[in-house]
């Protein structure tokens, strides 16, 4: 073999080392943090299998290559600290691929400092991915009827705002293709479920870059709740005190490996202090809990007073975790 080749093959089998990751590493390398920890996204820099084509691109859903399937990902061989079952890799890269976008008013209040779950479904092979949202606040809504004497509590802002975004992805084996199955998005207390029923995705949702990946929400003004569609928000809520009628702004959910909260049995994380230098309650020693049950104020420390939000453990175990 003349040297030239020689460096031909070195070099390439360099190549296939780079893109291939680690299976120990709890988490895969990511290229950068977006510096708001409300918004952005962490993408990894290379993947399993990220060599491979999509066999089929126009297809729903998202090709992650053949080292995020079920039979690899389910009970497999990779590293799995908070014990659920569904290997930290295959956490992680779709916990990032289905990163909701949310869609709201540039001049609401939408401080947040997300974290997220995932874990296996109950038919043992799909996948629910739990986006925690943790707003700051709620500033209430500014309509007419909210304003009357005995509107009730929803109307009202408060300190903290406990909002989720659930959802199920499935794999199809014959596009080799993660799926948006359904999602469920918080509303006042409920979470009702947009499903794909007989398609191979919802198709009330609207999705900002391709068919079956990570869906948008539309965010009301003032109260954060999440919707399909803004011909939906606006009219939501008590009274219809909904409103997307300005929105304007897109920013897919701050995922990272980081701010992933393992599982009930083996958190890896539950009860934490803000985590940006630049809000101005940092510091202040106030802990939102995620796990354990205790009313989420957005690290607003109670001396300030003022209502609070729900607690986010009872929505986690509703939804298997």
């Amino acid at each position: 073999m003349s040297h030239y080749s020689f460096f031909i093959v070195w070099a390439g089998a360099l190549a296939l080392v780079a893109c291939a990751p680690d299976q120990t590493a709890t988490g895969p390398v990511v290229a950068r943090r977006d510096r708001d920890p409300g918004s952005g996204i962490v993408t990894p820099m290379c993947q399993l299998g990220c060599v491979e084509q999509d066999p089929d691109p126009e297809a729903p859903g998202v090709f992650l290559g053949s080292g995020v399937t079920p039979d690899v990902c389910i009970w497999g061989g990779y590293t799995d600290s908070d014990q659920d079952g569904l290997g930290e890799f295959c956490e992680n890269h779709l916990g990032n691929a289905f990163a909701p976008e949310l869609y709201y008013w540039s001049a609401d209040n939408t401080g947040r400092e997300p974290y997220w779950v995932a874990g296996i479904a109950p038919d043992g092979e799909s996948v629910v991915l739990g986006y925690l949202l943790s707003y700051y606040r709620d500033e209430g809504s500014n309509v007419w009827a909210c304003g009357l004497p005995g509107a009730p509590s929803s109307c009202h802002g408060h300190n903290g705002d406990s909002e989720a975004i659930l959802l199920t992805v499935y794999y199809n084996s014959s596009t080799q293709h993660w799926v948006l199955d359904h999602a469920n998005y918080s509303q006042h207390g409920d979470y009702p479920s947009y499903a794909r029923g007989a398609n191979e995705y919802p198709q009330s949702l609207y999705y900002p870059s391709h068919a079956g990946t990570y869906p948008r929400a539309y965010v009301s003004q003032g109260k954060h709740a999440n919707y399909a569609s803004a011909s939906e928000c606006n009219s939501g809520g008590t009274f219809g005190s909904d409103t997307c009628e300005s929105v304007n702004t897109a920013a897919r959910i701050g995922v990272g490996s980081v701010w992933n909260l393992g599982s009930r049995s083996t958190p890896r994380i539950d009860c934490v202090t803000s985590r940006d230098p630049n809000y101005e309650y940092y510091g202040s020693g106030r802990q939102e809990c995620y796990w354990t049950t205790q009313n989420f104020r957005g690290w607003i420390p109670t001396t300030v007073g003022g209502a609070e939000a729900g607690p986010y453990s009872p929505v986690l175990s509703a939804f298997g975790f």
